[in-house]
């Protein structure tokens, strides 16, 4: 089980993001191909909305909070993070449908402030034949600890 499974709270063919590229404190870069699936659970009859962009920018949000606050082997009571997306600003986009896109997408989410219980993300889902992100948005997000 990869330590992306390990840590959504997500199953099956709902965990949208195949890897984890880089992370730092305030970036995760993921990579995926689940866009290009047929049997992607975000997908409709026509194939998969760029909508479905703002659940593969959620889920590096979240594996970006929560892989920054996992607690360590000798903390392992420590609360993890509960991260929920509250609102979503200037979201764009280039295309129509996410699975048109024949190269793995690229998502990073990039923490622009933090303040107490809550977060703002830059997310951004790319390939490598675009320089202009094929979607993006800013998302604000309220932290809160579980235990």
């Amino acid at each position: 089980m990869s330590i992306i499974s390990q840590v959504l709270p997500h199953a099956g063919d709902m965990v949208l993001i195949d890897e984890i590229v880089s992370l730092s404190a305030d970036k995760i870069e993921c990579r995926t191909q689940s866009h290009r699936l047929k049997n992607n659970p975000l997908s409709m009859a026509k194939g998969l909305p760029i909508t479905a962009g703002l659940e593969y920018g959620a889920q590096a949000v979240a594996l970006h909070g929560l892989l920054n606050s996992t607690p360590t082997e000798t903390h392992k009571q420590s609360p993890k993070l509960d991260a929920r997306i509250i609102a979503v600003k200037s979201a764009s986009w280039t295309h129509d449908w996410l699975d048109q896109l024949d190269q793995p997408l690229t998502i990073c989410a990039t923490r622009l402030t933090h303040l107490d219980t809550l977060a703002q993300y830059h997310v951004e889902l790319t390939t490598s034949t675009h320089q202009t992100p094929h979607y993006q948005a800013h998302v604000t997000v309220l932290l809160s600890s579980q235990t």
